[in-house]
């Protein structure tokens, strides 16, 4: 046994599997060949019995026909009737039609087919015999007929004796053939019981060799990635060049490989600086990494086992539970925001961010403090509480005075002084927009910035906009039209807020336009929104700056930006408000051919979804 399954270890799993159907089917073609030989010899024995059969009953018939041509002839005789005449003329005509059956059943015999015409000549002579007496008869010669019947009956006497021989060999023949038939259904019984027999065995043989040699090797594979599973040491490496050797290799360098991914992300998660943990689904820390002791003071040991919402402070706890079993419920990743409460009772601000796994119905998290920039978001608030009530105030005071002192309240001003009011006045009305514009991104960032509602004729609110900067425009020289297919367009809407927009895109349109230009406005009404293009025929905007100019700070030439005024932030903000209105907003230009700012507001106000199914603009 042992060699044959050294045998077999080096097989491979094709290998096996024909060795598995060969071995079956070479026994059943045996089976069948020898089932096959023993039928043939049954056959050739019915057909030697049969023969034999046929024989004999040709022989029985052609004694039967020289009877009764002799008792034929006698009858005629005594009787003179010719029916009995008929009918000895008959018999000649039926011996010969056996005779010939004869001949046809003996062709295959030599012995046989000798002994036929030795009886063929013995019938013809007693027929000659006979038919002789029958004339000796008729013609009066009754001493002629009386010997020609006396050789007549020797030679029947020897056609008797021939035919009791064939006749007895024929017996011989048949009974021999039924004792064969016997033997070979014996034999057929036998081939079959044995051939089941040795099926049955030769299945079992070879199951168990393959199933031992397989069953145990892949018993083995099981145990080994159980073992891998619970970091157990693994069972010696198989042995033979099969498939299972094969997969056994594999899988020893896949453990090999993801031993070592394991061993560096446990050392990432081991260095990190932020907390990675993982929560169960009642929110209770399974897995944790050491960056906890440092950021919250709490050893891995302490806190797993224990709920997120044991070291948020109380006011915060309904807050997060409701967070955290809306993710779960909406199994999507998440982001939130909330103070832990650290060893030494100090607070910590943290930045989560969540992914729920269906699978192992935990959370994984990624805790990252954002304590100092809490503190710096604070610090900022502040500044721009300070920047709104102790510089705003006093330069909405300064500009009044340059009010008064522009309408000679204070006295007449010469010609120069007036000319110094003015740039002091611009100057404070530059400082008041760059405030303003700070408090609104600052409103932006801290998602206060909330709008009034509701619906406005477009085209009167554009007629406002283009109102309130018509003095710059001329200014300039240059010349604002509006375009309007349908003037009763409405739309919901902060009117302010779209205003500032508007605002905005034609102060940069006149900021940008050479003298003697114009600046089209185009109100477009569509299915499910309205698109408004500025277009004028300014300098153009390159293609990589195109997108940068909607950030804050950002702008396509500071140098001579800086020197027509602006900080870089009107544009930041009209984005933030039309995003905020559920629209989009972007340009199209080309350098030296003027440039197309657009924005697109839907009909039905602000929806998530709008502005996903928003299409590019006309320009």
């Amino acid at each position: 046994m042992g060699p044959i399954l050294r045998i077999l270890k080096s097989l491979s799993l094709s290998q096996k599997v024909l060795i598995l159907v060969a071995l079956p089917l070479i026994f059943e073609l045996g089976l069948v060949a020898g089932l096959a030989f023993l039928i043939n010899q049954a056959e050739r024995a019915r057909a030697s019995e049969m023969h034999a059969m046929a024989v004999t009953a040709e022989l029985d018939s052609l004694l039967r026909l020289l009877l009764e041509r002799s008792s034929s002839n006698v009858l005629r005789h005594m009787t003179g009737s010719r029916e009995y005449e008929k009918a000895f003329h008959d018999t000649s005509g039926n011996m010969k039609k056996h005779f010939e059956e004869l001949e046809r059943l003996c062709l295959q015999d030599a012995k046989e087919m000798n002994a036929l015409r030795d009886l063929e000549q013995l019938a013809v002579a007693a027929d000659l015999q006979l038919r002789e007496a029958r004339d000796s008869f008729d013609s009066g010669d009754k001493v002629s007929s009386i010997k020609a019947w006396l050789r007549m009956r020797s030679a029947l006497k020897k056609v008797y004796s021939l035919v009791d021989e064939e006749l007895a060999r024929e017996t011989t023949i048949r009974h021999t053939r039924a004792e064969e038939q016997a033997r070979t259904r014996a034999g057929i019984e036998a081939l079959l019981i044995c051939g089941a027999a040795g099926n049955v065995v030769l299945a079992i043989v070879l199951s168990l060799l393959f199933n031992r040699n397989t069953t145990e090797r892949l018993n083995l594979l099981m145990q080994n990635t159980l073992r891998y599973a619970s970091d157990q040491p693994l069972h010696p490496p198989l042995r033979g060049g099969d498939e299972m050797a094969k997969l056994d290799s594999f899988f020893r360098n896949m453990a090999r490989s993801l031993s070592e991914s394991r061993r560096k992300e446990r050392a990432v998660l081991d260095n990190a600086l932020d907390i990675i943990c993982s929560l169960d689904s009642s929110g209770r820390f399974s897995a944790i990494n050491p960056a906890c002791h440092a950021i919250w003071g709490y050893s891995p040991d302490e806190l797993i086992g224990k709920r997120l919402i044991t070291i948020v402070p109380q006011e915060e706890t309904d807050r997060v539970s409701r967070i955290i079993a809306g993710i779960i419920e909406s199994q999507r990743d998440g982001t939130f925001d909330c103070r832990v409460r650290k060893a030494d009772r100090s607070v910590a601000e943290m930045q989560w961010l969540v992914h729920w796994s269906s699978d192992e119905k935990s959370l994984f998290c990624v805790a990252h403090d954002i304590s100092e920039r809490k503190k710096l978001e604070r610090m900022k608030r502040d500044f721009i509480a300070m920047v709104s009530h102790d510089l705003k105030t006093p330069l909405t005071s300064i500009q009044m005075v340059h009010s008064l002192l522009a309408e000679n309240f204070y006295g007449k001003l010469n010609e120069e002084g007036q000319q110094s009011i003015e740039i002091a006045d611009a100057n404070v009305s530059r400082l008041i927009a760059l405030v303003n514009d700070l408090l609104d991104i600052e409103r932006i960032e801290s998602g206060e910035l909330n709008l009034n509602l509701e619906p406005m004729c477009i085209f009167d609110l554009v007629e406002v906009s283009v109102e309130s900067i018509k003095l710059v425009a001329e200014k300039a020289g240059v010349k604002v039209v509006i375009e309007c297919e349908d003037e009763d367009l409405e739309l919901k809407l902060d009117k302010d807020r779209i205003a500032q927009v508007l605002i905005n895109l034609l102060s940069n349109a006149i900021k940008f336009s050479a003298e003697g230009t114009t600046i089209r406005i185009v109100i477009s009404g569509l299915d499910n929104h309205v698109e408004i293009r500025v277009i004028d025929q300014g300098r153009g905007i390159p293609e990589d700056a195109q997108a940068a100019i909607f950030e804050r700070f950002k702008q396509v030439d500071s140098v001579s930006d800086r020197k027509k005024g602006g900080a870089g932030l009107g544009l930041a903000i009209s984005k933030a408000i039309v995003e905020r209105h559920g629209g989009k907003i972007g340009v199209e230009s080309k350098p030296g051919e003027g440039s197309c700012f657009y924005f697109l507001l839907p009909k039905g106000g602000p929806n998530e979804l709008t502005a996903k199914l928003l299409p590019e603009s006309s320009c």
